[in-house]
């Protein structure tokens, strides 16, 4: 598993496979920062699989 940002402080990990849409207003969503280049080009790749 490798870090979706450069940020130490934050943590997580992206759940592609399990892709839903989300009410923004209702969960309360903030932003906290971007994921890196890499994270991004992994997820795509992943969901790319997954749809096609």
């Amino acid at each position: 598993m490798k870090s979706v940002t450069n940020d130490p402080n934050i943590t997580g990990f992206v759940m592609v496979e399990q892709m839903k849409s989300i009410d923004y207003q209702a969960r309360k969503i903030k932003f906290i920062g971007k994921a890196s280049d890499e994270a991004l080009d992994t997820v795509l790749s992943i969901l790319d699989a997954c749809i096609y």
